[in-house]
């Protein structure tokens, strides 16, 4: 008996001690950047189909410094999508290039690059032709 009153005296102590530890409350996520919140709302507009706008809103994440690289690479993405869209192949080159070099791992979806016009360029940028 004295045992078990030993091991439950141990393990309520283990408990209450664990109980009596303070929880660290996580910090706040920081405020996206002016050029993290011009690249949402660049990549929405082109979703909505506003492509105008899309590409200013584009181009201004870009000037004001994106810096991540996956996000400057999804900026010069959505840039050469409407390029080629339009049949402007040489600037839908260029943005897939500047997509690249600003983050060599970029690659397109399985879907996106089996698009006939932005799969074929996105694929002869990548593979240096």
């Amino acid at each position: 008996m004295k045992v078990t009153s030993w091991i439950l005296t141990f393990f309520l102590s283990v408990f209450a001690g664990c109980a009596s530890q303070p929880v660290e409350e996580a910090a706040p996520a920081p405020e996206p950047s002016q050029a993290q919140r011009d690249l949402a709302a660049g990549v929405a507009k082109y979703e909505e189909g506003q492509l105008n706008e899309s590409a200013r809103l584009l181009q201004a994440s870009l000037k004001a410094g994106l810096s991540d690289p996956a996000d400057q690479a999804r900026a010069y993405k959505y840039l050469a999508f409407m390029h080629c869209a339009a049949n402007r192949i040489a600037p839908c080159r260029e943005q897939f290039r500047a997509a690249l070099k600003a983050d060599p791992g970029f690659d397109l979806s399985a879907s996106e690059v089996g698009h006939t016009v932005w799969g074929t360029v996105f694929r002869s940028v990548k593979s240096g032709k």
